[in-house]
């Protein structure tokens, strides 16, 4: 997939192989074929923009700001505002990261985010 991809993009066919590589990503790092994901994260990363994480999907896919929110939030004594007012930012940006967060490890509530997290 990884050089599915990279063959692709030199063809100037860059949406197919950007998919092409994220999937080559994901099934290196599935695999345990670091070097193989790493290439295909270098791969996307020649086209500009911001570096792909390798890991899509479970608690290490969060962004830092998300890993914020979550441990705040984990702890279950602050209510979004109290987050939002500590970190300087909207509510709507807590929830917001709260919603995305939720979905990278498969829960549903911030009530399971202190297992999630190992915590």
């Amino acid at each position: 997939m990884t050089d599915l991809g990279t063959e692709l993009c030199r063809q100037n066919r860059r949406r197919d192989g950007r998919e092409a590589l994220r999937l080559g990503m994901q099934l290196g790092v599935d695999c345990g074929a670091l070097a193989l994901a790493e290439r295909a994260r270098a791969e996307l990363t020649a086209g500009g923009g911001r570096r792909p994480r390798l890991e899509l999907t479970g608690v290490n896919a969060l962004t830092p700001a998300e890993r914020r929110v979550c441990e705040m939030a984990a702890d279950g004594a602050l209510t979004n505002r109290a987050i939002a007012q500590t970190l300087f930012v909207t509510e709507k940006t807590v929830e917001l990261h709260l919603s995305s967060a939720y979905r990278k490890p498969g829960i549903r509530s911030r009530f399971q985010m202190a297992t999630a997290l190992g915590s």
